[in-house]
């Protein structure tokens, strides 16, 4: 059974331009992935929900450790993940995954 969260990303107008998912909830971790609509991409729409959701999950849980994958051929959700403290942990080729350590970063700003 997958237990996951999701979260709208919106825009200034409230309108739906993303989502923001929290699965594979274990004490002390969870695996984040995210989805930015065409039309809103490159804008920091993608930032600004991460930044939260880390803030938010340093400041009000127990979580330790943020993992999340991407495709190697994205670029931009790579460059996102180090801009908000992860660091790759394992490329296969196709797929990196990237972790952040709540405990060891200064998370952002």
């Amino acid at each position: 059974e997958r237990r996951e969260i999701v979260l709208a990303v919106t825009d200034d107008n409230d309108l739906l331009c993303g989502v923001l998912e929290i699965y594979e909830i274990t004490p002390g971790s969870v695996t984040i992935g995210y989805r930015i609509m065409k039309p809103y991409r490159r804008k920091g729409y993608a930032y600004r929900a991460l930044a939260e959701l880390i803030r938010i999950l340093g400041e009000h849980s127990c979580i330790q450790t943020i993992s999340a994958k991407t495709e190697c051929a994205n670029t931009a959700s790579a460059a996102l993940l180090a801009k908000c403290g992860f660091e790759k942990v394992r490329d296969d080729g196709t797929i990196s995954e990237y972790k952040c350590e709540m405990q060891s970063k200064s998370m952002v700003q």
